[in-house]
């Protein structure tokens, strides 16, 4: 491969269709489940696992009568770099078993705490590069909470922001998650340990906890990050997210396609025509095959959904291709590797390009 660093994720299995980006102001349909929130102190910590934390999860329906499961996210409060994670469990009634991963190693709590009022349980934490005995479960004191993480401060409401809009400020603000072309949906494990960067890098308590003044932060320096860039909608191009207006100028005669001054960097967004399985596999293909000049090369495929980024030829390309019954949606961006008001607008232009899987299909 010539060196050259290649990441390459497909999966065959068909999943949900994309969602169109939401504003700000949209709700999106909670999740299922009662809420489970609870604050805990854990009296004499096993090994390095975190003394008091927070967790907010959801209780849903389980696999048999009077069983239900835990879904939800754990966040340490003392010390923080104990760490944050995805909480899951089952209960039987109100007894439950859940365990997290944290830095220490993962974190068991056992204890009758489905019915909503906290109280006993105990904890356990496995180290599985330790040799060191197990240490006796530690007493664990657990309380409900509602709209108030002890420690940190208020909760979003549910509903107030979407896995699409928490991917879109992450990425203004540095923070790439990655492909996904899943629906719309309540932020998960995926975005909430996206904005646990973001937190930590604004000196935050890194919790992955969707805080509502961290939310309103986020949201401005999103914000300003956009009329920095003078982000502005796509003329003719409703499904084109944007380009930005005070790096780029439109050029003449040639809807879709964006230029710098000194026509080092080159923005195109268009929509060609809708592709046949064979037309879409050779042109995934086309565009994977091995090229001698190729740096730093990453493509995923999912299904229609095509994203390609390579450094060729002295410069940093970045591709993205949605096949839908209305055409073949496609963005191109090239720009030098050095800049970096262009490095930091490649994830923005890749991730926040979305569109339904019936984009221009006829009723």
């Amino acid at each position: 491969m010539n060196g050259e660093a290649r990441i390459m994720r497909e999966w065959s299995i068909a999943l949900a269709a994309l969602a169109l980006a939401i504003p700000a102001w949209a709700q999106v349909e909670p999740a299922p489940g009662r809420p489970l929130r609870l604050a805990g102190e854990i009296a004499d910590p096993p090994g390095a696992a975190p003394r008091r934390f927070v967790i907010d999860a959801r209780l849903v329906e389980g696999d048999g009568p009077f069983q239900s499961r835990i879904e939800g996210w754990f966040a340490s409060l003392e010390p923080v770099e104990a760490g944050a994670g995805e909480i899951e469990g089952t209960c039987v009634q109100e007894r439950c078993a859940a365990s997290v991963r944290l830095e220490p190693g993962e974190l068991g709590l056992t204890g009758d705490f489905a019915g909503g009022g906290g109280g006993e349980a105990q904890a356990v934490l496995t180290d599985p590069w330790s040799d060191a005995p197990a240490r006796a479960p530690s007493a664990v004191r657990l309380t409900p909470f509602g709209e108030e993480a002890p420690g940190l401060g208020r909760l979003a409401p549910r509903g107030s922001i979407g896995a699409h809009e928490l991917t879109d400020l992450l990425a203004w603000t540095g923070v790439d998650l990655g492909f996904s072309n899943l629906d719309d949906r309540e932020p998960d494990v995926r975005e909430r340990r996206g904005l646990a960067d973001w937190q930590l890098a604004s000196g935050r308590a890194p919790s992955g906890l969707l805080l509502a003044d961290d939310i309103e932060a986020l949201r401005a320096e999103a914000d300003a990050a956009r009329r920095t860039a003078g982000w502005a909608p796509v003329p003719g191009a409703a499904w084109a997210p944007g380009y930005p207006a005070a790096l780029l100028t439109p050029v003449a005669g040639q809807p879709g396609r964006f230029v710098s001054p000194d026509g080092q960097a080159e923005l195109v967004w268009a929509l060609d025509p809708p592709m046949d399985e064979d037309a879409w596999d050779a042109l995934v293909k086309r565009e994977t095959a091995d090229r001698e000049d190729d740096e730093d090369r990453g493509y995923t495929r999912v299904n229609d959904d095509f994203e390609l980024t390579v450094t060729r030829g002295g410069q940093r390309l970045a591709f993205v291709w949605l096949n839908r019954p209305g055409g073949v949606a496609r963005m191109a961006f090239r720009y030098p590797p050095d800049d970096e008001a262009f490095s930091r607008l490649e994830p923005v232009l890749i991730r926040t390009f979305r569109l339904p899987d019936d984009f221009g299909a006829r009723e």
